[in-house]
């Protein structure tokens, strides 16, 4: 399916259940989260930006928030052509719109930016997904290619295991007592048919890069257990934007918005946007200057 280039396709999404919005002020967020998640793994993010003031949308995108044999059935285009139509929404009814995601949500983000141009407002990426890179990736990842390019991609299934991509024990306890091949929060295995759709995406998006010129937050675990912090040096270095900042965290690993420092992340996500709104503002309405009448004994008469 190719991607449309010449405006905004508003026919709709191939799915919506599930979305949740979270209504504030006219500058709205786009909030995607990554594959085999949900709307939950950025809930709480997407709560501390709606309190500062922002409309915050989070839709289910396709093939997530039902079971991990329908996810298996979805092309990158598909979560695409969704994230796009959510943008073109969300751009009707506001003043500004910012995207932002998390993992494969934050992949998709810098699709967009690389193609709406100056009309996306900020840009916050988080656990960026470039490469699979991270240290819970298995030895064997090597012969992936093999289980992608074969008939064995209609049988195998990456299962989740290890620390979930969570350092706090506790939360990884909770997330895992949730997630299922069927689950509202997380699938527990990932088809291979998805992870090969997910490199298309990551392979498309970085010859892109350059076209993104938003101003970018780029957020990332130093211990990101799936995608390296080589992940964000190379999104700092390739993005077109002239304004980039990089915080690299210390107290988490992949999720970001499940883990240790959620609020952190939050705090600087709404700081990051709320700056680019009084920026973008500034610029469309600049100062006037105020002209006070004569006096008499000010006016100057040449001979």
């Amino acid at each position: 399916m190719a991607i449309a280039q010449n405006g905004p396709d508003l026919t709709g999404p191939i799915e919506t259940g599930n979305s949740i919005q979270l209504e504030g002020g006219r500058h709205a967020i786009l909030l995607l989260h990554g594959l085999g998640g949900t709307a939950q793994e950025v809930k709480l993010v997407a709560k501390r930006l709606n309190r500062q003031g922002f409309t915050v949308r989070i839709p289910s995108l396709p093939g997530h928030n039902g079971n991990c044999e329908q996810l298996a059935s979805i092309r990158w285009q598909d979560w695409y052509q969704s994230a796009q139509w959510h943008f073109e929404q969300l751009a009707l009814s506001y003043d500004q719109v910012s995207v932002s995601g998390l993992c494969m949500g934050s992949v998709l983000a810098l699709q967009l930016a690389s193609r709406k141009g100056a009309r996306v407002a900020s840009v916050v990426a988080m656990s960026t997904t470039l490469a699979y890179d991270g240290s819970s990736m298995p030895w064997y990842q090597f012969l992936l290619p093999l289980v992608l390019h074969t008939p064995l991609q209609h049988f195998w299934r990456y299962q989740e295991g290890g620390n979930l991509g969570i350092k706090n024990p506790v939360l990884r306890r909770h997330l895992a007592s949730r997630m299922g091949p069927q689950s509202s929060v997380a699938y527990d295995r990932m088809p291979a048919a998805s992870i090969r759709e997910m490199m298309k995406l990551m392979r498309s998006t970085r010859k892109r890069l350059g076209n993104v010129l938003a101003p970018t937050l780029i957020m990332h675990a130093e211990e990101d257990d799936v995608a390296s912090p080589r992940n964000a040096d190379y999104l700092e270095r390739h993005l077109g934007s002239s304004h980039i900042e990089k915080i690299i965290l210390d107290d988490c690993y992949h999720l970001i918005t499940l883990d240790q420092q959620r609020e952190l992340v939050a705090a600087e996500a709404g700081r990051f946007m709320l700056q680019q709104q009084h920026l973008r503002q500034s610029i469309r309405t600049p100062a006037r200057a105020v002209l006070e009448p004569c006096k008499t004994a000010d006016l100057i008469v040449a001979a």
